[in-house]
């Protein structure tokens, strides 16, 4: 399904921004879509450690208990898929650290390399 609505962007001259972590297969499909229209596929790393991660899943628990909508409520699950991430994520690419650097400064960062591009 994600496949089908990042080939219709594509079409429709919108640019894709994937804030998920990245499978092997679809890193395949995202360089296919580059290739076949002729855009630039560009791919970083962005994380934190566990104890940062798991400290922002504790706020988001309790903010979900005062009302705020979260789609992951399960720390097992959390934990299966920070791993997941490690397992699959591509070690040559540029990594940004959350737990020492500011989202303002990471997104001047990979703007920077956008550029370079």
């Amino acid at each position: 399904m994600v496949h089908l609505l990042v080939n219709f962007a594509i079409k429709k001259g919108l640019s894709i921004v994937q804030d998920w972590s990245i499978t092997p297969l679809q890193r395949r499909k995202y360089t296919f879509f580059s290739k076949k229209y002729g855009l630039i596929f560009m791919e970083v790393n962005i994380e934190a450690d566990f104890e940062t991660i798991s400290n922002r899943f504790s706020e988001r628990i309790e903010a979900a208990k005062k009302g705020a909508k979260i789609s992951l409520t399960s720390p097992k699950i959390m934990k299966e898929r920070y791993k997941s991430y490690f397992d699959e994520k591509n070690k040559d690419l540029p990594t940004f650290y959350t737990n020492n650097l500011s989202s303002e400064l990471i997104a001047r960062r990979i703007i920077s390399l956008i550029k370079k591009a």
